[in-house]
């Protein structure tokens, strides 16, 4: 609240050694083993009262949310609000930030916090955090999707995706594809409801965002999936190829499973799949997909393949122990298994 009495916090502690002081229930002042960092926004040797104002109300912030009381931390992030009016532009903005953050963390630990406080607060960092509006907006349609406001969360998105402030930087411009995708996906749930409409600008959308290097899993298999229904196989093994053999791309080794299961669904040759699972094996020789590429390595025939499958078994065997219980019997399965192409492999070696 914003007629807190604000007291600065004293102890016995000189600025050269700041650290943190505890007020524990059983009434001792413990210090805390962690020295607490200088603040990033001013030097306290020159530092106003309305620095030293703000930096008592955001160790209050801090103090409270270790000991867990959030009414008490809620009361102070609000008294907090007068950083923003700091006449430094910068450190104005990273307040701007701590009060996004630390804030929303307040929130989520709040009794009796309604869907329309956390509108209001998202509503008022988007206002004032210009910079971070993109992400605020993100974070906002996130807490939306897990309400099961989907149309509401779609709605923000759609806002973010066409805000613009200034000119437009290339950290931003990537903030607005992640948009963009993360809408499309929301059209994905939409048409999964339907398995009609087929959405061609949220196809274009989720195809655009693999076009940036990174791990897009979750967009992708929802993008394949959608090419599947509509049976356009020729497509769905280019962007797959694409998104596994792009050296631009961090290795991945969902991308070759991803390939490896399409090509096989749809009778590829064994050729291309062991050319697949090769990949796969130089990324991951533990893979559970191990056990099929010993059984295309045996089946080519070819004189340097056992000693490859020899090794890779080798890998897969040190490997199983550590598996979780709930795939014990698969791992149990595939050792008998992996025993009868090592027996193989020896007789093979033996000859």
């Amino acid at each position: 609240m914003a007629d807190l009495e604000m007291q600065p916090i004293t102890d016995d502690t000189s600025d050269g050694d700041r650290n943190t002081v505890l007020n524990y229930p059983n009434g001792s002042n413990d210090k805390s083993k962690l020295p607490l960092a200088d603040s990033p926004f001013y030097d306290h040797r020159i530092e106003s009262g309305f620095h030293q104002s703000t930096r008592t109300c955001c160790l209050k912030v801090r103090n409270a949310m270790l000991h867990n009381d959030w009414h008490k931390a809620g009361q102070y992030m609000a008294s907090y609000f007068q950083a923003i009016e700091d006449t430094n532009v910068s450190v104005a903005q990273q307040h701007i930030e701590i009060i996004w953050k630390t804030g929303t963390d307040i929130l989520h630990h709040l009794p009796n916090v309604t869907m329309e406080n956390y509108n209001d607060f998202y509503e008022q960092m988007k206002l004032l955090g210009l910079n971070n509006y993109l992400l605020v907006s993100l974070e906002h349609s996130f807490h939306l999707m897990v309400n099961g406001q989907l149309e509401k969360a779609r709605h923000q998105l759609s806002m973010a995706e066409t805000w613009r402030h200034g000119r437009l930087s290339e950290s931003q411009s990537q903030r607005v594809k992640l948009v963009q995708a993360y809408r499309s996906l929301l059209d994905y749930f939409t048409w999964c409801d339907k398995r009609e409409n087929f959405s061609t600008a949220s196809t274009v959308n989720l195809k655009e965002i693999l076009k940036n290097p990174g791990v897009w899993d979750p967009f992708i298999l929802c993008y394949i999936e959608m090419l599947e229904h509509y049976q356009q196989h020729d497509e769905i093994s280019k962007i797959l190829e694409d998104y596994a053999y792009d050296e631009s791309f961090p290795p991945n080794p969902n991308a070759h499973v991803y390939l490896y299961r399409h090509l096989k669904k749809t009778g590829a040759p064994e050729k291309k799949l062991r050319r697949v699972l090769k990949v796969l094996h130089d990324l991951v020789p533990s893979h559970e997909l191990m056990p099929e590429y010993f059984t295309l390595l045996l089946r080519s025939g070819k004189d340097n393949k056992p000693a490859l499958a020899n090794r890779v078994s080798l890998y897969f065997r040190l490997a199983a122990p550590g598996k979780d219980l709930k795939h014990a019997q698969n791992a149990k399965s595939n050792s008998n298994r992996i025993d009868r192409i090592h027996a193989f492999l020896m007789r093979l070696s033996i000859e």
